[in-house]
């Protein structure tokens, strides 16, 4: 059968095991923000830091390519992708302070792919009525999470900031789609992170404070969900389009809201369940029109 060639199957582990990684980025937050294990400059600056130290190890293991800082070309295109991802960290980071780790994927996700479908409609790809109806959808089933009810709110600041890196996280996405090395331009991306981690904790001068359960969950966020995880993650979006990955992403706040209810003990209320029913409709529908070309 073709479906179980070895390349399919190849690409449906990678494809599974980003998502996997994707969705354990929040979880993890949480966990490290527990009984405020972990400040949130700190969390952020760890995971960039764990991730550029990981990534400068697997180039030198597996790329043909080597790095180097004198690399200007490189340099010149890495150094807005860099300044995204720091932004997209930060702002999860303070984000997942003040709201819950399945609302926060919802908004992310939610986000990221009402963007990367507006600028597919800005680019003329496959501009149609279904997802100017999906766009609509996706937007008023946000707009339904953040409605306060008599039992819970989501905090407006803390939603405002994960919208924040869901558009950090969208235009990385979009640029990184053009990349011909994915290990190599995600290492450097993390690399020149860590610049703008120096310029802001100068400017901030945070409060630190971490335990070292904490720091461990850093770690493995930065590591392996967030470096190794972006690579993968880049790996499939070259080889597909805007539309089908905004689908495959729906498993996502999924997995994480998931995570949040068995190891954080989060409440699954009625208005979650409902509110994320009508996002991930609406960006299912989103990419139908591509499916039905």
């Amino acid at each position: 059968m073709s479906f179980f060639k070895p390349q399919r199957v190849m690409f449906f582990f990678v494809t599974a095991l980003a998502l996997l990684f994707l969705s354990a980025n929040s979880v993890l937050c949480k966990l490290a923000f527990f009984n405020q294990g972990i400040d949130p400059f700190s969390f952020s600056a760890i995971r960039l830091i764990s991730g550029a130290i990981t990534l400068l190890l697997c180039v030198s293991l597996f790329s043909k390519t080597s790095f180097s800082w004198h690399n200007y070309a490189i340099k010149k295109t890495q150094f807005i992708s860099s300044g995204l991802l720091f932004l997209y960290a930060i702002a999860f980071s303070y984000s997942y302070v003040l709201i819950d780790t399945g609302v926060g994927a919802l908004i992310l996700f939610g986000t990221v792919q009402i963007a990367m479908i507006a600028y597919a409609l800005l680019t003329k790809q496959n501009v149609g009525v279904f997802k100017i109806i999906g766009g609509g959808i996706a937007l008023f089933g946000l707009g339904y999470l953040l409605l306060p009810t008599s039992s819970s709110s989501v905090s407006l600041k803390g939603a405002l900031l994960m919208a924040l890196a869901g558009l950090a996280w969208a235009f990385y996405s979009i640029i990184g789609k053009n990349t011909q090395h994915p290990l190599l331009s995600t290492s450097y991306n993390f690399s020149y992170s860590v610049l703008f981690v120096v310029l802001f904790a100068l400017i901030s001068f945070p409060q630190i404070h971490l335990s070292a359960q904490s720091f461990l969950y850093a770690i493995i966020s930065g590591s392996l969900t967030s470096g190794i995880g972006y690579v993968l993650w880049y790996m499939v979006v070259t080889k597909i389009e805007t539309s089908t990955a905004s689908i495959i992403q729906l498993i996502v706040p999924v997995l994480a809201t998931v995570g949040g209810v068995v190891l954080l003990d989060e409440a699954l209320t009625w208005h979650i369940v409902i509110a994320s029913t009508i996002i991930l409709s609406g960006i299912a529908l989103l990419a139908l029109q591509k499916e039905k070309r």
